[in-house]
């Protein structure tokens, strides 16, 4: 492995760490009922908005299962929440 590939994957880990820890740290943005009136203001835009979301996190291997969970519980099946 040579020092570019090293710093690159050095770098990597630290950023999903600090990001792990500032989620850790801020969970009260996370709660579904604060969510709930975010995606109301994007009335329906906000399931592009998630889907566009839900891809830019595969790309950076966050685990879909969280966001499915998450998708679900804020859209619901058909997706009476954000105004469809």
């Amino acid at each position: 492995m040579n020092t570019r590939s090293l710093i690159y994957r050095l770098t990597l880990v630290v950023a999903l760490a600090l990001a792990i820890a500032w989620l850790a740290l801020h969970r009260e943005f996370f709660v579904i009922t604060a969510l709930r009136p975010e995606l109301q203001r994007f009335g329906r835009w906000a399931p592009i908005l998630f889907v566009g979301l839900y891809a830019l996190s595969t790309v950076l291997f966050v685990p879909g299962l969280a966001l499915t969970v998450v998708g679900g519980a804020l859209f619901g099946p058909i997706g009476e929440h954000c105004g469809t």
